[in-house]
């Protein structure tokens, strides 16, 4: 019975502080249009595709919405 609460006990703990460490990352997707024979230097960014996603860490969702937001590249 111990063991049961013990391990119940872990397992919360576990999963508390697992969801403090995703809060903290933020991703952007980056999707690029580009003229007719620019693709390379457009896509550049993502590395040749035409959209890509890039994690970041932020404090809070409202931070992560600003730097979305700020991304002009």
């Amino acid at each position: 019975m111990k063991f049961k609460i013990a391990s119940l006990f872990i397992a919360f703990f576990a999963y508390f502080f697992m969801e403090v460490a995703i809060a903290g990352t933020c991703e952007i997707q980056y999707t690029r249009t580009s003229c007719p024979g620019k693709e390379k230097i457009s896509y550049k960014k993502c590395k040749g595709k035409q959209s890509c996603s890039k994690f970041k860490e932020a404090a809070s969702a409202a931070e992560c919405g600003a730097m979305a937001v700020k991304t002009k590249d």
